[in-house]
């Protein structure tokens, strides 16, 4: 069987795996050894610089960045443009507000040749970089990938690149990825687990997932999702404004208007973040940030702390109530609770996590937290086609109220050379999601896997409901039936037959 790619389609990275014959789930490096590429795009005139380079580019040309694009996918324009004013970033959003796959990306240099960017075109150019090292790494064709998504709403900006590059892509739920890269990384439980609490502090947002055991089932199903706008960017929204109230104390100036300045402080809060997380102080030398003024701080772990605590508290005391809500004992031995995501890192995060989840707590999985969802999307993408090489229209999963998968999409189709389409068939097929905005607004509420309506809760209560309900009645009706038989046996046995 031919290698499989896992893709964590991550806000601020993308990390993945890759399922090979010889060597089974592992992780891929790029050539700087990195297991993880950066989602930044940097239009440099006519070049289009990504990942780490595009990072580091991205402090001078500020203007010509794009970059966090998955916290905007499934978005309407109105949704995207407000989460760019609240982070700040360089570049906003147009197009129709019922075709999230026709957006368009509106860079803040005038002089890029051009101004307007589709975001299946940015979002190709990631993925065919990700698609090129894979084959690199491991000598052979990829065809087939899955990528964990945190909504339904982002197939349709997904698919057509996908399309474009002749990849057959399966779409599952990030949480999904995740708790299989855990089960793979263990390899089997020592003791008996009738519950799993993915708690996955992605940069976007954070989700708690209460998955179980159902009657007759041996996989775990997700009975409760529970959603936060608490991630690792709003944590860093939070740092970056502790950050420029000591510029404006020391220089008596803002910063906070000037985009240039803002992304300068963004980046250097994220490496503050990462720092904290093994040190106790973290030094800003910003040369020149606003106004020639240089921003020279030293960010303790306690002011750290001080200033993402609120925040931290917020999300502790959801998962207290969601553990309480589900009937989840925390000094269980028979519950796991898995802290996985970017957040997973923070030091103020794991303790208070610690502190609201009690012996349920799990953290072996350590410095993987961040990439076991690659790990389980590769782990999906092989069991799907492993079942069905010949169909992608099915769900990567066994079943789909079992693992409430995001959805699935067609194969991309090789050109009559046979090679991938090119990036004109790309085009054509953003121009098609233009004239048709009602019927990608329509495949986005839709699950091609199992022709149900989906929302972003893949979850479905009504379905599994009726479905326990039907299994009690069923258990019930043959306990009645064997007693009754059992009332027949005794006086049957008794009557002499031979008279």
């Amino acid at each position: 069987m031919e290698a499989v790619l896992g893709i964590d389609f991550g806000t601020s990275k993308i990390c993945c795996a890759v399922w090979m014959p010889q060597t089974g789930v592992r992780l891929l490096k790029t050539d700087r050894s990195e297991t993880m590429v950066p989602t930044y795009v940097v239009k440099d005139g006519e070049r289009t610089i990504l990942g780490t380079e595009g990072r580091d580019l991205s402090l001078i040309n500020t203007f010509s960045s794009v970059f966090d694009l998955s916290m905007y996918l499934g978005r309407s324009v109105t949704e995207a443009n407000s989460l760019v004013m609240l982070f700040g970033a360089p570049f906003s959003f147009q197009g129709h507000q019922d075709a999230p796959a026709a957006m368009n990306i509106v860079f803040s240099n005038p002089a890029l040749p051009v101004e307007t960017e589709p975001v299946t075109r940015v979002l190709f150019e990631l993925l065919h970089e990700v698609k090129a090292q894979a084959e690199a790494v491991t000598g052979c064709k990829i065809k087939h990938c899955a990528v964990a998504v945190r909504s339904i709403n982002v197939q349709p900006q997904l698919a057509i690149p996908l399309d474009a590059l002749g990849l057959t892509g399966t779409f599952v739920c990030d949480h999904d990825a995740a708790l299989n890269g855990y089960l793979l990384q263990i390899g089997a439980e020592k003791e008996l687990i009738s519950a799993y609490v993915v708690v996955d502090v992605g940069a976007s947002g954070s989700r708690i997932i209460v998955y179980k055991k159902q009657l007759g089932r041996e996989s775990f199903l997700p009975v409760s999702i529970v959603e936060s706008h608490i991630g690792v960017r709003w944590l860093d929204l939070h740092v970056r404004q502790h950050c420029a109230d000591q510029f404006e104390k020391a220089h008596g100036v803002g910063c906070q208007t000037d985009v240039q300045a803002v992304h300068r402080l963004r980046l250097e809060c994220e490496n503050a973040r990462k720092k904290l997380s093994l040190a106790r102080t973290f030094d800003f030398n910003l040369e020149q940030l606003y106004q020639q003024k240089t921003f020279k701080y030293r960010l303790t772990l306690a002011a750290f702390d001080e200033a993402i605590g609120p925040s931290v508290m917020e999300l502790c005391q959801l998962v207290t109530t969601t553990l309480a809500g589900n009937g989840i004992d925390k000094n269980s031995s028979h519950c796991k609770l898995l802290l996985v995501g970017g957040g997973s890192r923070i030091p103020l995060v794991k303790r208070s996590v610690r502190w609201a989840s009690g012996k349920i707590f799990y953290e072996s999985v350590g410095g993987s937290a961040d990439e076991v969802v690659a790990m389980g999307a590769a782990k999906l993408a092989h069991e799907h086609v492993g079942r069905s090489p010949a169909s992608v229209k099915e769900c990567p999963e066994i079943d789909a109220d079992l693992q409430s998968p995001v959805g699935s999409h067609t194969e991309g189709q090789p050109n009559e050379s046979g090679d991938s389409p090119s990036m004109n068939d790309l085009a054509a097929a953003v121009e098609d999601s233009h004239e048709a905005p009602r019927d990608v607004a329509e495949s986005s509420n839709a699950n091609p896997a199992t022709g149900r309506h989906c929302h972003n809760d893949p979850l479905n209560d009504d379905e599994i409901s009726v479905f326990d309900f039907r299994q009690i009645v069923f258990s019930i009706l043959c306990i009645a039936m064997g007693l009754f038989l059992l009332t027949l046996y005794e006086p049957l046995s008794r009557y002499n037959w031979d008279s």
